[in-house]
């Protein structure tokens, strides 16, 4: 729009003149305004409110939505009736501050190795950052152990019809009964007594003593567990 102004005057001389109002003037009052420039303006680059700063710790960066619009803002056009060399940018960086360390994150301890006695049990140690992801960057001396030592009770052994075997404890005369295994000296001295004197029949009685006093105590030991057995089978 252009204006301009306009008054009613009358001329009391070739160089005085007086205003007087519109009243006075007897023809139409001409316009004081007037529409100009009737082409419309060309598109011009619209810009929406950023966004939030990602990640939320460290750097990062924030987004917007630039838009091409027509001068009233009623349309929107493609970008590329808008200037490429003023357009606004819709990226930029940002900060929230330092983002918390990498850390060791552990697991559970795993069975123990051993099913009697002393064995080992292990456990994963990772180490992760903030977001979950691997990271090489925890301290190494402050890396918790992933193996431990564990110990497992000893239990009774099953046995085939769900009874339970147990070492049966052998009485104090029984075993002053049960001869001892002999020494490799000590069967060397049997048999030389054996062979001392006339005849073969010394040396057969020395190696049938040898035999007998040899037998292992297990055996012994075997049968009484046997005989437990079949007893709690009865």
């Amino acid at each position: 729009m252009r204006t301009r102004t306009v008054l009613c005057i009358r001329k009391m001389g070739p160089a005085e003149e007086e205003t007087l109002e519109d009243s006075h003037c007897l023809t139409h009052r001409p316009i004081e305004r007037e529409a100009c420039n009737n082409q419309s303006c060309p598109p011009q680059w619209v810009t929406l409110d950023w966004s939030e700063c990602t990640p939320k710790c460290g750097p990062g960066f924030k987004h917007r939505i630039v838009l091409c619009k027509s001068s009233n803002l009623t349309k929107t056009f493609p970008p590329a009736h808008c200037p490429s060399h003023n357009k606004p940018p819709i990226r930029t960086r940002c900060s929230l501050g330092r983002c918390p360390p990498p850390r060791w994150i552990l697991g559970e301890w795993g069975q123990c190795s051993a099913q009697c006695g002393l064995g080992q049990q292990m456990r994963t140690v990772q180490c992760l950052s903030y977001t979950g992801q691997p990271s090489s960057d925890c301290p190494e001396a402050l890396r918790p152990p992933n193996m431990q030592q564990c110990e497992s009770k000893c239990g009774a052994t099953p046995i085939a019809n769900g009874d339970v075997l147990r070492p049966r404890v052998l009485q104090t005369d029984v075993l002053q009964d049960v001869p001892r295994t002999l020494t490799h000296r000590e069967r060397e001295r049997e048999l030389k007594r054996g062979t001392e004197g006339t005849g073969g029949e010394r040396e057969t009685q020395a190696e049938d003593r040898v035999k007998n006093t040899s037998r292992p105590l297990e055996e012994k030991e075997e049968k009484g567990l046997e005989d437990t057995v079949d007893e709690r089978r009865k």
